[in-house]
């Protein structure tokens, strides 16, 4: 990654916009990066046939990644912010379309993965097995740069600094691309790992007692640990750059959908992505500073419930006492 796309501001701040060159700079870059991945090619390169009409552009925003300097090693790396860029496609639904939708989980769906893990987890330690091919796991797992591993339905020409490409992959923000990359990672996990898909719950696939959830590029997997080391994570690292977590002994925890799931000593703590302090924030962004009191509802409220409660005689001494 070329310096000149990290930035020296502190990382409690997000840097303004940088120079139009740099973000040029950025742009050969991604543009490198997805030659290399086999999702553009130029076009002289190409002998096969265009029939598609794709508009794109690049998307540009700053990101908190680890730097390493040259020859450094990796406990010296630093929080830094660099400038990213995406090269995405815009495409506007201006003409209904029937065959966009794909598979997602749901609010109810979300527990079923680890309910399935505590319940395999009990049968375990009821049993007194030790042995390694009975243990049972809980992990996360993230798939980078999904769609880019789809192939275009139609190949389409883009000019991007001047110079002609064709885009061989699909690419975010196209309208078919969630579902055509929830088939080809379905068809994917099928064929080398035999897993049965749910008819109800399309997003849920079994393979005796492994199962998983999908969504998106997310997946949340719980099984058992041979299965997991020796079949599904080999699997995956062998098409996808991934990155996991396991849910380990109590105190530990895994995230899922902006939720964490801690492991207690008599289960598993599903913590919300959003504090109390961020919806604080916005809502005083929007109605002002909050007023701190004993109750959590109106004085007016407070005062009419006790009136009611005290009967008709009480409730003047009340409220004058109030």
């Amino acid at each position: 990654m070329p310096e000149a796309l990290w930035s020296d501001e502190p990382i409690d701040k997000q840097p303004n916009s940088p120079e139009a060159w740099v973000d040029r700079l950025a742009d050969q870059v991604e543009i490198e990066r997805l030659l290399s991945m086999g999702v553009l090619m130029k076009r002289e390169e190409f002998s096969g046939e265009i029939i598609g009409n794709l508009t794109t552009r690049f998307v540009y925003d700053w990101r908190l990644k680890a730097y390493k300097a040259d020859g450094a090693s990796d406990n010296s790396a630093v929080m830094r912010w660099m400038r990213r860029r995406r090269f995405v496609a815009r495409e506007f639904a201006n003409i209904r379309r029937d065959d966009t939708y794909s598979p997602a989980t749901g609010s109810h769906t979300n527990h079923l993965i680890p309910l399935a893990y505590l319940n395999m987890l009990a049968q375990v330690e009821n049993s007194g097995s030790s042995d390694e091919t009975y243990q049972v796991v809980l992990y996360s797992l993230d798939m980078k740069d999904a769609f880019l591993h789809v192939p275009q339905e139609n190949v389409v020409e883009v000019n991007l600094h001047d110079v002609k490409y064709v885009v061989l992959k699909n690419l975010p923000g196209q309208r078919l691309g969630a579902k055509a990359w929830y088939w080809y990672f379905r068809q994917y996990a099928t064929e080398p790992m035999q897993f049965e898909w749910s008819l109800i719950q399309p997003c849920l696939a079994k393979n005796g007692r492994n199962v998983f959830m999908l969504h998106v590029d997310d997946l949340l997997f719980t099984g058992n640990l041979v299965f997991w080391r020796d079949v599904f994570l080999p699997t995956m690292q062998q098409k996808f750059s991934i990155s996991f977590n396991v849910l380990g002994c109590e105190g530990s925890e895994i995230a899922f959908l902006k939720r964490r799931l801690v492991r207690l000593s008599d289960g598993i703590m599903l913590v919300p992505g959003t504090t109390v302090e961020k919806v604080l924030k916005c809502f005083e962004g929007f109605f002002g500073k909050v007023r701190l009191q004993k109750t959590p509802c109106e004085a007016g409220i407070q005062q009419e419930n006790q009136s009611q409660q005290l009967g008709p005689q009480d409730s003047s001494s009340y409220i004058g006492a109030s």
